[in-house]
């Protein structure tokens, strides 16, 4: 053979050798950028991945009836200040396939005005969201009719007030209304 053709087959070999470097090198750097750019938060769903928020406003109040039970006024009613509200947000109306379980809890507490406020995330079509007053234990004023009169006597109880459901849209600022707490004596009378 002559000492060309050996001189071109050796180039050849080296051009070879240099593409499939190359070639290797281009492998690895797809493989890279294929595995990189899978990320748990891509692949994974978060209630803080919602954008949308909508505004929950809402009071509560209670009558424990001691103004009327004392004469001294026409209304007893109070605000029902610093109770916990649950604020449930249903899941499965967050999810996109609607395949969510379960509820996101918020907590907020009511101020001296018996107020409260709360941010939720908010979806298309609606979020539906379950609004749970807390109970709590105190005293109930109540009048009774006697042989000689009235008189006043104080119970002890629980005074509650039943949840109930909104369904919110992003940018919404609802009001959930005023909602009065009713009491229960430990023996199981409603005032």
């Amino acid at each position: 053979m002559p000492p060309q053709t050996l001189i071109f087959i050796n180039l050849i070999f080296k051009i070879m050798n240099y593409l499939n470097g190359l070639r290797a090198v281009a492998m690895v750097a797809i493989a890279v950028l294929t595995f990189s750019s899978c990320s748990e938060d891509q692949t994974s769903f978060s209630i803080d991945d919602i954008q949308g928020k909508a505004t929950l406003v809402g009071s509560l109040t209670y009558d424990d009836n001691q103004a009327i039970a004392s004469g001294t006024g026409t209304s007893s009613v109070k605000p029902a200040a610093n109770t916990l509200v649950y604020v449930k947000v249903s899941n499965v109306s967050l999810s996109p396939n609607y395949n969510g379980a379960g509820n996101t809890v918020y907590e907020v507490t009511t101020d001296a005005n018996g107020e409260f406020k709360v941010e939720v995330p908010a979806v298309e079509p609606g979020s539906v969201v379950t609004i749970q007053p807390a109970t709590f234990t105190g005293k109930y004023y109540a009048v009774v009719a006697g042989a000689t009169g009235t008189s006043t006597v104080v119970k002890d109880g629980v005074y509650s007030v039943g949840g109930y459901t909104v369904s919110v849209l992003p940018n919404d600022i609802k009001v959930v209304g005023k909602r009065a707490y009713r009491f229960t004596d430990y023996d199981g009378i409603n005032y």
